[in-house]
């Protein structure tokens, strides 16, 4: 995250070099109007299927976003001349291991069932769902058995949607933690939280940071 913030930093400069040499300025891109996502709230099904498509067309544009600013991360760390060699064993090097990152990144693509729906009222209807990651799973990744059940059976999810005045809505989604089973927990877990349930600062250190 660092990098990409000194990435953007060096566009800010650039471009106020161009500010003060008009004639080397190159004319601002257009740029190109979003494709409209059809989106269909009459139903509550219709209302998942359509939260669904919106859900995958954001991530695809911040994804597209994020793989080219890696491409510019590796262009400015050959400008800088970084040497990590000079600075780490060859275990810490392969643990950090990035040159290739922006060729390795790929989008992730879900295949989402909807087992079971269910309107309960009026205006609130619950939904049992399957998703699954269908990504490619690329050459030479190894995994546990855990792991490998998890990608056969997926991800066993819990969607709430509330009838307002102008369609249906999702207003909760709830995931499946067979952990929580053994800690004697309720096992469905809130996905999203108040601002007030969820932490307020990142009072962690992130592993990337070290």
């Amino acid at each position: 995250m660092k990098l990409i913030f000194s990435v953007l930093a060096t566009l800010l400069i650039i471009g106020c070099q161009q500010k003060q040499n008009p004639s080397t300025a190159a004319p601002s891109p257009q740029a190109p109007s979003p494709p409209s996502i059809n989106i269909d709230i009459s139903t509550p099904d219709r209302a998942l299927k359509s939260y669904w498509l919106a859900k995958d067309f954001y991530r695809k544009g911040e994804f597209d976003w994020y793989a080219a600013q890696a491409s510019e991360i590796l262009k400015l760390k050959s400008r800088i001349g970084f040497d990590a060699h000079k600075l780490m064993s060859s275990d810490v090097l392969l643990a950090h291991k990035d040159d290739n990152q922006s060729k390795k990144i790929q989008f992730d693509k879900y295949t989402r069932d909807i087992t079971d729906i269910k309107q309960d009222t009026e205006s609130r209807a619950t939904a049992m769902v399957t998703i699954k990651n269908s990504t490619p799973i690329p050459e030479g990744v190894v995994f546990s058995e855990s792991d490998k059940k998890r990608r056969t059976e997926g991800e066993k999810m819990k969607y709430i949607l509330e009838k307002e005045s102008d369609g249906w809505k999702v207003a909760q989604v709830y995931q499946y933690s067979e952990v929580n089973i053994f800690l004697k927990k309720e096992p469905w877990e809130k996905v999203f939280s108040a601002p007030s349930e969820r932490q307020s600062a990142n009072i962690y250190v992130n592993q990337f940071e070290n």
